[in-house]
């Protein structure tokens, strides 16, 4: 038995580009700070990185001491983590039919349908106090009604762009502010978000030509009625720079 996978080797970096577009995308958030009279005294932009949530909340505890190699970090900060990947079959749109890419390098390029997943990211929100929390949350919310779009390039190879939605799943919040007074107070917020991906499989390419086609109109599965028209070459031999002429043929199917 042959592995379906021997010897087709595939790399769209799929999750690799969309974790930069998702990371780009709550960039920009900032804190303002006011003063007694609620004039603005200072604003500055809530940094994001890509962390495990663990390794980020222990680098939060670290001692503050400059002699030491490692100090903990100021906040408020920002990071996320990809968490799950859960299969989506109300998305799938079929498995018959390719895409047609166009001309690379001379040969014809298709690709299968693709693959529907969502794709589960954690965005962890850490600040000193709930004023600078509800800051966060409230440009974040408004974005999603119920979906925010992040533009990413699916098929960087051939410049093929898509905008995936995300959508909010959860959220959840803790504050320390009961612990010890050594303690140092954080508020944490954690956003679940689910984003719509799609996964494509290899390309294929092919130098031959596309003589016969047959598109169908208005099929449904268990309902045979609908139109097809085919659009064939005349004559069949005939290649590029031949003369030749398409014959399109309108077919209803009761």
């Amino acid at each position: 038995m042959s592995s379906v996978f021997k010897n087709r080797p595939f790399h769209h970096r799929h999750l690799e580009n969309f974790i930069v577009a998702f990371g780009n995308a709550f960039s920009g958030i900032t804190i303002r700070k006011l003063d007694a009279n609620k004039n603005k005294k200072q604003s500055y932009e809530v940094p994001i990185e890509y962390a495990p949530k663990n390794k980020w909340i222990s680098r939060i505890r670290e001692q503050n001491d400059l002699t030491t190699s490692q100090v903990k970090i100021t906040l408020p900060r920002m990071a996320f983590e990809m968490t799950d990947i859960r299969y989506a079959p109300d998305r799938k749109i079929g498995v018959n039919g390719t895409y047609v890419v166009g001309d690379i390098g001379g040969l014809r390029g298709k690709i299968y349908p693709p693959t529907p997943y969502d794709v589960i990211f954690d965005l962890y929100v850490m600040t000193k106090d709930q004023v600078d929390s509800q800051q966060i949350l409230e440009q974040i919310v408004p974005y999603f009604q119920p979906y925010m779009f992040v533009n990413y390039e699916i098929l960087p190879e051939y410049q093929i762009k898509k905008d995936v939605p995300i959508t909010i799943q959860a959220y959840q919040t803790e504050d320390t502010y009961a612990g010890s007074p050594e303690d140092q107070r954080t508020v944490t917020q954690i956003f679940t978000f689910a984003a719509q991906m799609d996964f494509f499989g290899p390309m294929m390419l092919s130098s031959s030509i596309i003589k016969d086609e047959f598109i169908n109109f208005g099929y449904e599965f268990g309902k045979p009625k609908h139109t097809t028209i085919e659009l064939k070459v005349d004559p069949l031999y005939a290649n590029k720079s031949d003369t030749y002429t398409i014959i399109e043929t309108k077919i209803e199917v009761m």
